[in-house]
């Protein structure tokens, strides 16, 4: 089966799109991780961090009446809450969407290059054999031409023989009808013969 070459580097074309996609892909989801781990582990530190002028928040606190602080506490373990469903949100994509979607990526793309290197060597074959077979019938073309001339030789050959033996057999023809006598010399060619 000859393959169209033009297919496979359409298909490998596609493929190269694709798996730039895929790359682009995994870049914006491992940004995303990394966001909302940094989101998380902030909003985790919130209640740690905040200050009013010199005093901590949890200092604040301490100093507020129980109903207020305990809404106060609320919002803050809440936050604090978010924080850790950020993080488990970015672990889940990391691990779910990320590293699957980076070893996708690893594996085609090392299936595209062999691919591709498969594919270079099927034309690299592709022109050895057609410059083989252009090879094969220049010889053929020559060795036509070549026994056509010798079949034209052959045929003046035969033709000059026959023509050659066409006369050799009327003269051989024509020496059966004359009589024995004018094919003897005569005995005065003897003679003849003897004179200086």
């Amino acid at each position: 089966q000859r393959l169209n070459s033009k297919v496979l580097e359409t298909e490998a074309e596609m493929a190269a799109e694709k798996l730039l996609t895929c790359r682009a892909l995994a870049e914006a989801v491992s940004a995303a991780v990394a966001n909302l781990a940094e989101a998380g582990s902030r909003l985790q530190r919130c209640g740690t961090v905040g200050k009013v002028g010199e005093s901590s928040l949890e200092a604040c606190l301490r100093h507020e009446d129980e109903l207020t602080s305990a809404a106060s506490r609320a919002v803050l373990d809440t936050v604090a809450s978010l924080g850790v469903v950020l993080v488990a949100v970015a672990t889940a994509l990391s691990s779910e969407v990320l590293a699957p979607l980076e070893k996708f990526h690893r594996d085609a793309e090392a299936d595209r290059v062999k691919q591709k290197e498969e594919l270079d060597e099927l034309r690299r074959r592709e022109l050895s054999c057609s410059a083989a077979l252009t090879a094969c019938l220049q010889k053929r073309d020559r060795a036509r031409a070549g026994l056509q001339n010798a079949l034209k030789d052959r045929d003046k050959t035969e033709k000059k023989v026959g023509e050659k033996k066409s006369n050799w057999q009327l003269q051989s023809r024509s020496c059966r009808r004359q009589p024995l006598s004018r094919l003897r010399p005569s005995s005065n060619w003897q003679s003849e013969r003897r004179r200086p």
